[in-house]
């Protein structure tokens, strides 16, 4: 079943992370659900490093993925979120980081839950934190 407009848009809101970004659009282009029920929306917080080549590169590699790449030129979270808000086309948003790798149905059991919990207006999960080097940083609280 095709649909005119996703149900779910992925924000993520990225700034100078090219590297994190790229293996993140890479996780949420092989997902398993069937891309009519998704949109990646990246709002590009003013970057100045290779953010912009890295979506153009993901996003030509996957042309079957609703894509799309809006930019604030100030470096602002709160405005970035509100921009991807205003720029969904989603009847839900899933707020993600740029770096976060999801599994492959994510989608799947997201539209799953809202079906299931129809009720719910906002879903967690839990985070595995992949460090840079893997080694857990001696700044890292167990709380």
């Amino acid at each position: 079943m095709k649909h005119t407009s996703p149900e779910i848009s992925v924000v993520i809101c990225t700034y100078n992370r090219a590297s994190q970004l790229e293996k993140a659009l890479e996780a949420w282009a092989n997902q398993s659900a069937d891309n009519t029920f998704y949109e990646i929306l990246v709002v590009d917080n003013g970057s100045t490093d290779a953010t912009p080549d890295i979506y153009k590169k993901i996003s030509g590699k996957y042309p079957s993925v609703q894509w799309r790449c809006v930019s604030t030129p100030i470096p602002s979270l709160p405005k970035a979120r509100n921009l991807g808000i205003s720029e969904a086309k989603g009847k839900i948003i899933a707020f993600v980081d740029d770096d976060a790798i999801p599994e492959e149905n994510y989608i799947e059991n997201l539209l799953e839950n809202l079906k299931r919990f129809p009720e719910v207006s906002a879903f967690g999960r839990r985070v595995v934190p992949l460090y840079e080097g893997g080694q857990e940083p001696v700044w890292m609280s167990p709380w």
